[in-house]
């Protein structure tokens, strides 16, 4: 829904300047930012969901594979939370702490791959 409301982001504000009980419901550009980085981070942990919902029984390889492609993902999304243009928003820091308790709670998830399912 929130990938929705991205792509209709001039519609959306459009509408609501129409109308002045919705005016304040209008996102600023700060907040359609947000909304990006947001999307960034979570759309690929939906579409590995939704692959490994598909599936009946998914194979240790695609089950390595996902986790190598998220763990990715969150390196990247840190990564660019360090060039300079974001080093002046704050509330990137507060995504970033998000990102750093996802990356931890991924290992989590990761780490539990090790034990053997039967003892």
């Amino acid at each position: 829904m929130l990938v929705r409301a991205f792509r209709l982001r001039k519609v959306l504000d459009s509408y609501v300047s129409e109308d002045s009980e919705l005016e304040v419901f209008k996102l600023s550009k700060t907040e359609w930012d947000q909304a990006s980085i947001i999307i960034t981070i979570i759309l690929p942990f939906k579409v590995a969901s939704q692959k490994l919902q598909a599936t009946k029984r998914p194979g240790i390889d695609s089950v390595y594979w996902d986790y190598e492609t998220l763990f990715n993902k969150i390196d990247a999304i840190k990564e660019t939370f360090t060039k300079p243009q974001y080093a002046h928003k704050t509330w990137i820091q507060e995504i970033h702490r998000g990102v750093e308790q996802l990356s931890t709670k991924l290992e989590q998830y990761y780490t539990n791959t090790e034990m053997p399912l039967f003892t």
